[in-house]
């Protein structure tokens, strides 16, 4: 797989919004069905799941167990895989968004409290072991494996992609399509990912008018966070699609894919979301 080019990016943020879709509105379904939109390319494997709670009560077992994203295989290629991590869909989420409070990382630097929580809670289908060993020990030699998230689920995939890259040992290959993502952790931590996955390797996609990818705050001396070093910047004149200008339209997966590669959102009706103003 050689790196993702723009259409797959826009294919990959509306997998990211199907994901975030299927989430149960009543928060009691671990293991929903695939969203209908993804058609048959893929073959969804299994679930993650995560517990949310507010200011790290995940470490003293507090928070609801929810569905948080799924990997899947390419039926045309079946040694693609793909984790998708679903974005942020509930007010304690939002509230993770804001933490703002950095914490030793894995391995190198500093992460984000409420992000690194919801993560180091995540497991894969019902095992106790963590999300990125259960996924490791699913996949095939030689097999490759993109990790996908679109806000709150792009700075879970950053350290879920650390994680598969550090555990793989080039078993397999770790690939990353990251959206709207806050910054995940300091520069130290940053370059650790960088590092690690190989900066050809992953992109992540933020557009200058979205609010989220501006937070956590850098202050100097005060907080240090750092967005990947292979991070891309939309802007409104680059952008393939006119975006309605408020706050929900400036964040959606669907407009990140359509900023992307228009053509490839075409197909998709959206009538609930009247944000895509037309090409640019």
């Amino acid at each position: 797989m050689t790196r993702i080019n723009d259409e797959q990016a826009a294919q990959f943020a509306l997998l990211a919004m199907y994901a975030e879709d299927m989430l149960d509105p009543n928060l009691q379904v671990l293991n929903p069905p695939p969203d209908a939109r993804m058609g048959g390319g893929w073959n969804l494997v299994g679930y993650l799941t995560g517990l949310d709670a507010v200011f790290g009560g995940q470490k003293i077992g507090l928070g609801q167990r929810l569905y948080y994203g799924f990997l899947a295989s390419s039926v045309s290629h079946p040694t693609n895989y793909i984790a998708v991590v679903r974005g942020t869909e509930k007010i304690v989420e939002w509230i993770e968004n804001l933490d703002a409070v950095l914490v030793d990382g894995p391995l190198v630097g500093k992460v984000e409290q409420g992000f690194y929580s919801i993560y180091e809670s995540m497991q894969y289908l019902s095992t106790k072991v963590t999300a990125a060993q259960g996924i490791a020990s699913a996949l095939p030699d030689g097999s490759t494996i993109t990790v996908v998230g679109h806000s709150l689920g792009a700075a879970i995939g950053t350290y879920l992609m650390e994680d598969l890259a550090r555990i793989g040992n080039g078993k397999f290959t770790v690939f990353g399509s990251l959206f709207a993502s806050p910054r995940p952790g300091d520069a130290d931590y940053a370059k650790a990912v960088d590092t690690l996955v190989g900066t050809a390797n992953y992109m992540v996609y933020n557009y200058s008018r979205d609010i989220v990818p501006h937070i956590p705050l850098t202050v100097p001396l005060l907080f240090g966070f750092q967005a990947l070093p292979s991070s891309t910047w939309i802007t409104s004149s680059t952008a393939q699609a006119q975006i309605k200008f408020d706050i929900f339209c400036n964040h959606h997966a669907y407009c990140y894919a359509a900023m992307l590669d228009f053509t490839t959102t075409r197909g998709v009706n959206l009538a609930s979301i009247p944000c895509v103003l037309g090409k640019n």
